[in-house]
């Protein structure tokens, strides 16, 4: 077998690897489907009962400020061809992230060497962080798709190849339009390094070209925001200034610290369970120092490298903590540079380098096959409680049952206090399956209950508010963990 062949075998053989960490949720049909996947769907339904291509996605933490409307548009498709099925939000996840491995080799080597893209590659199906990506429905997980293109371009222009530079900023935008924090927060770190080391970059016609495909790709959000006052503008200078923040403002060392354990956690790529945890991060902060010292002090490892320092620094100026999805690109930035450091040091001639290079790809195997034969042993079969969607479906199902097609009415509580899944089933599954919806003042009241998995007996509040006024006919607890009460009302 010539070397070509077995480069072929190796991505081929990793791929079908990345695609099984991938699966389970698609091919079990279980998923989970809370709060925030609820809300998703009902706003895509409300688009598209009405007609309307969304200009705004969802709310921000930041009071007047929204997403970019993206993953609704991207949402809306699979709505349509799976006929308002949530099912086809996994279908969707899926595609996205096994789009990602599937260009992940052809994309790197525009820039990147063979090793250095096989073992990128390899690094991206195996991690945790972005296989688990395909698993649930969430606007931000496309961007470990689209950082793929992020740092090819970057790797481009900082090796002379300028014609390159509209299209780093032209993915950033795309970054933003998934998770506006996760792009705006690169802009000016990108912005400076790339300053740094390839100023011949920074012509008008790149910069012009930026600004016009960053400014195209938010219209949407600019028209909205011209529509109603320049609500979104508004916001943002708001949050600007600093009279409002994203979440609790924390003290200055109080931030240093939470901010600190964030980009150390981002880094842990394959963050699970297994017992390779505490190996795996070490050894790889070990390959990627010694690469740099000892191999080739390599631009694109450095400016990946500044890039984290930079944007911690800014990140400093946001006085609530930062959540994870904020620095999704920089995880894609250590596969990368972690990719680069293990083919550097798998052909130096300390044979230490490369004996610790091979044993880290080893180990991130390993840990990859004990979390698959989880999946397929375990998560394949678990039906998720109160969180996936079997489980909604089965309380619900009950409910719609033990009527015999009688008139009822239903009140849910759920610890997020917003009802979005269960009402998205209602008003789209079981309406279409049993052709007729809950109805306030029935004479017949389920109240169904999401305890709360840490305080189970909050909803005993809730049920003393009035909601649970009238005779009880039964309760019944679920296998799931739901409790459904039947009550008969005085009308």
């Amino acid at each position: 077998m010539n070397k070509i062949n077995k480069v072929l075998v190796l991505i081929l053989i990793f791929i079908v690897l990345g695609l099984l960490l991938r699966s389970v949720e698609v091919i079990s049909g279980n998923y989970v489907f809370g709060f925030d996947q609820g809300l998703f769907y009902k706003d895509v339904k409300v688009f598209m009962d009405s007609n309307k291509l969304p200009l705004i996605g969802a709310h921000s933490p930041l009071p007047g400020v929204f997403q970019h409307p993206a993953f609704y548009w991207l949402l809306s498709i699979f709505y349509i061809l799976f006929n308002s099925d949530p099912y086809g939000g996994m279908v969707m996840m899926f595609l996205v992230s096994a789009l990602g491995l599937l260009i992940c080799y052809p994309v790197c080597r525009l820039a990147f060497n063979k090793n250095e893209s096989l073992i990128i590659l390899i690094l991206y199906a195996l991690s945790y962080s972005v296989s688990h990506s395909a698993r649930i429905l969430w606007p931000p997980l496309p961007i470990y798709f689209i950082s793929i293109f992020y740092f090819v371009f970057v790797k481009k222009v900082l090796d002379g190849e300028f014609k390159y530079f509209p299209f780093v900023f032209f993915a950033l935008g795309l970054i933003t339009a998934f998770e506006i924090a996760a792009g705006v927060i690169l802009m000016i770190p990108t912005a400076v390094i790339l300053f740094l080391f390839a100023r011949k970059s920074f012509t008008f016609k790149n910069i012009a070209l930026s600004g016009i495909s960053v400014g195209v790709l938010f219209s949407p959000l600019l028209i909205f925001s011209l529509r109603h006052e320049n609500i979104i503008i508004n916001g943002i200078i708001s949050f600007l200034r600093g009279d409002v923040v994203s979440g609790q403002a924390m003290p200055l060392i109080e931030r240093i610290f939470s901010h600190l354990n964030s980009f150390i956690y981002n880094f842990k790529i394959f963050q699970t369970q297994t017992e390779f945890n505490v190996i795996i991060f070490p050894l790889a902060a070990i390959i990627i120092g010694s690469y740099l010292l000892m191999i080739k002090r390599n631009k694109f490892v450095i400016f990946v490298l500044l890039l984290n320092l930079f944007t911690f620094i800014e990140m400093l100026l946001f006085k609530s903590m930062i959540w994870q999805w904020y620095l999704l690109p920089l995880t894609v930035g250590f596969i990368f540079i972690l990719g680069v450091s293990i083919a550097g040091n798998l052909n130096s001639k300390v044979k230490l380098l490369s004996f610790l290079s091979f044993s880290l790809l080893v180990i991130i195997f390993a840990e990859s096959i004990i979390r698959l034969n989880t999946s397929f042993r375990v998560d394949l079969f678990d039906k998720g409680g109160m969180a996936k969607v079997e489980g909604k479906k089965e309380a619900l199902e009950f409910i719609y049952n033990d009527s015999k097609g009688s008139k009822f009415d239903l009140k849910v509580f759920s610890p997020p206090v917003y009802t979005h899944p269960y009402d998205y089933l209602v008003d789209t599954y079981f309406s279409e399956k049993y052709k007729y919806k809950p109805e306030d003042g029935s004479e017949i009241k389920y109240l169904l209950i999401e305890s709360d998995f840490y305080q189970p007996w909050t909803y005993q509040g809730w049920l003393e508010s009035g909601v649970g006024d009238g005779e009880l006919i039964f309760e019944k607890r679920l296998d799931s963990g739901f409790i459904i009460q039947k009550l008969k009302i005085d009308i």
